[in-house]
């Protein structure tokens, strides 16, 4: 059981408690779901859309000319592969799109004063 003095330390603390109040720091705290993640769409690598992929193989099928079942296999990879790597490069240029206008002043910072989402330690 808590006592009267643990209560009104944790209400003094509450009062206190009431999120960022200048300008800059409701800027620094609106970015914090896009930093930690809140906002990223997840995509799951076996739901790529069949048709992107479908038609990557094919055209790699003609191009390559498997001779086998192994060399089949390969361009198969490679296609659905592509896809993919297509879509992360996309997904980067939007997540660095959105960092430059969250961030306007960003091209006045050297890189190493650069905050990284991407890169940074968990």
């Amino acid at each position: 059981m808590r006592s009267e003095s643990q209560r009104k330390a944790s209400r003094e603390n509450g009062r206190k408690s009431r999120g960022p109040i200048t300008e800059d720091g409701k800027t620094r705290s609106s970015r914090n779901a896009i930093r930690h993640g809140a906002l990223a769409v997840v995509h799951r690598p076996d739901e790529e859309p069949r048709g992107l992929v479908e038609a990557r193989i094919e055209t790699l099928t003609t191009a390559i000319a498997p001779r086998n079942g192994a060399e089949l296999e390969i361009v198969r990879f490679l296609g659905r592969d592509l896809v993919r790597l297509e879509r992360a490069e996309h997904a980067l240029e939007a997540a660095a799109d959105l960092q430059s206008k969250l961030q306007p002043d960003v091209d006045k910072k050297t890189e190493a004063e650069l905050p990284s989402p991407l890169l940074s330690p968990a």
